[in-house]
């Protein structure tokens, strides 16, 4: 997009850009209150390497404050001191089933504690309680990492498909979530083949969605990834659960080079995206540092699609600074040049027995006692 800045001279502009920039100049000069709300503050800062310069950037400027859920041991403290105050009387078992069914959110807990008091005749039961929930149930969402922590830990299919409802991603986003932790929490090899299935069968139902049956595409893909999370593990989950952010889901990712996008891009005449989003993730899978999952020392995809023996290390997610990875990349670039010269050596021609003196003159008499053929004349 073609333009002028203030000063009248004529800049060139790629897409939106300058709003961080422009959002900083406000709020280090204003001199009036400013009050900024995202739900996901790593959508202000970015998703990049240098997010951290970003936030450090704005801080000198603002207060942060982050609201989290409340935990169930506040919610328990809250709602009996409210309801001494109004001098209602409770057991603890409603107690409990209130904070069993909200989701942390305080303003809720309120508003159910104003509708039992209402329709209280100055005691509270377990009964009420659960009444009240199951009538006026809420839309709530679970954040990704507390909401898969919830979901790997479940060992019932039932418990899984309705904790994948509340986590805050789509079906397309969660199946890649637990294809990726899939295989860093699952300890067993049986168990992630099994859940490969089943995710296999969710990404090709989520194809529905281009047809007339989006609806069924929609909860078909995304109970099935819920399943794939939960059902297949027979280990259940002691111990904290470490899950992580899927690295092909970051553009800006230290092995999303813009040579392999554009190398495969070239390859597959596919779009940038297509090869970023559906094609590396297929090729780091396969050349990735993991015995169970790829063998970062099987080299002949890789030279066979052009890429050098950096890229092929970025893309099996091993760290530059490695011994092991510069032992690959010694490795990586011998193969390499072997491939090369037995691409340019000459293929060799087949010999051709040259006749004897005398295999000659007889082959010439041969010709003078025939002749030539009739019909044939010689010029000499």
């Amino acid at each position: 997009m073609q333009g002028q800045d203030d000063s009248g001279r004529d800049v060139t502009l790629s897409g939106d850009s300058g709003g961080k920039a422009e959002l900083l100049n406000l709020v280090a000069n204003t001199k009036q209150p400013v009050m900024l709300a995202c739900n996901e503050v790593m959508g202000l800062w970015g998703k990049s390497s240098s997010w951290r310069s970003t936030r450090d950037r704005f801080k000198p400027h603002m207060e942060i404050i982050t609201f989290e859920r409340a935990s169930n041991e506040a919610l328990r403290r809250i709602a009996k001191r409210v309801l001494r105050e109004e001098g209602l009387d409770f057991d603890d078992a409603a107690v409990e089933a209130m904070v069993n069914s909200n989701p942390g959110d305080l303003r809720a807990l309120v508003r159910d504690l104003q509708v039992l008091a209402s329709t209280a005749d100055g005691n509270i039961t377990k009964e009420m309680v659960e009444n009240q929930a199951e009538s006026g149930r809420r839309d709530s969402t679970l954040e990704v990492f507390p909401g898969l922590d919830a979901l790997y830990r479940s060992n019932e299919a039932e418990q899984a498909v309705a904790l994948g409802r509340l986590i805050d991603k789509p079906p397309s986003e969660l199946i890649n979530w637990v294809h990726w932790n899939n295989a860093s929490l699952f300890p067993e090899k049986e168990s992630i083949a099994r859940a490969n299935q089943t995710l296999s069968v969710a990404a090709k139902m989520l194809m529905g969605q281009y047809q007339n049956t989006a609806h069924r595409s929609w909860y078909w893909s995304g109970q099935l990834a819920s399943l794939s999370a939960s059902v297949p593990n027979k280990v259940p989950f002691r111990d904290r659960i470490y899950s992580s952010y899927p690295s092909f889901l970051r553009r800006q990712a230290s092995w999303v080079r813009p040579a392999i996008v554009d190398r495969l891009t070239q390859f597959s005449g596919s779009s940038k995206a297509a090869a970023r989003d559906e094609l590396m993730p297929l090729l780091a899978a396969m050349v990735k540092d993991a015995p169970h999952i790829g063998d970062a020392t099987e080299f002949g995809l890789s030279i066979r699609l052009g890429f050098s023996a950096e890229e092929h290390a970025s893309m099996a997610g091993m760290p530059p600074s490695r011994r092991s990875t510069k032992d690959l990349i010694k490795a990586y670039n011998k193969e390499l040049e072997a491939f090369i010269e037995a691409q340019v050596q000459p293929a060799e021609l087949p010999t051709i027995d040259e006749p004897t003196p005398s295999e000659a003159t007889e082959s010439k008499q041969n010709d003078e006692e025939g002749g030539n053929p009739p019909g044939q004349m010689k010029l000499f």
